[in-house]
């Protein structure tokens, strides 16, 4: 996800490659960080769906290996949800992407939204969860632990 001119792209692309899977210039400079923000978007909606869908089975008694087999390589499968839900059902949270660094991430995302004049109802939600999370025990736990606030 990278901004700034296509010559200046072309001119880096080759000493980032060995570092990056995907590289996709997105841009004018500031593309790249938008890009971003809008993976932390998806991000936070689907450790919520995930979050929601862990304590629906628990009520339910649903089996939460079966429901994981059952669903991992339908439409609701994700990279989040292959691999931390079977990290979730244990509560393990010890790896990954802090919630205190989500926390502020969203809270960018927000402040330019805000400028731009876009409403994100769930990105506003998740942003509130993330910051009651980011001054917890849970700051420096992974993302995904917003299973413990839903």
């Amino acid at each position: 996800m990278i901004g700034g001119s296509k010559k200046n792209f072309n001119k880096v692309k080759n000493i980032i490659n060995p570092y990056c899977k995907n590289i996709t210039h997105m841009g004018n400079s500031g593309s790249g960080q938008l890009c971003k923000f809008s993976n932390q978007i998806l991000i936070c909606g689907i450790l919520i769906s995930i979050s929601e869908a862990i304590k629906f089975n628990k009520v339910n008694k649903l089996d939460q290996n079966k429901f994981y087999n059952a669903v991992l390589n339908g439409a609701a499968g994700s990279w989040q949800f292959k691999n931390r839900f079977p990290t979730m059902i244990k509560n393990q949270f010890d790896f990954g992407f802090s919630t205190e660094l989500m926390a502020k991430d969203l809270k960018y995302i927000l402040n330019h939204a805000k400028k731009m004049n876009v409403e994100l109802n769930l990105t506003t939600k998740a942003f509130k969860l993330y910051k009651k999370l980011s001054i917890s025990k849970f700051k420096n736990q992974d993302t995904s632990s917003i299973l413990n606030l839903i």
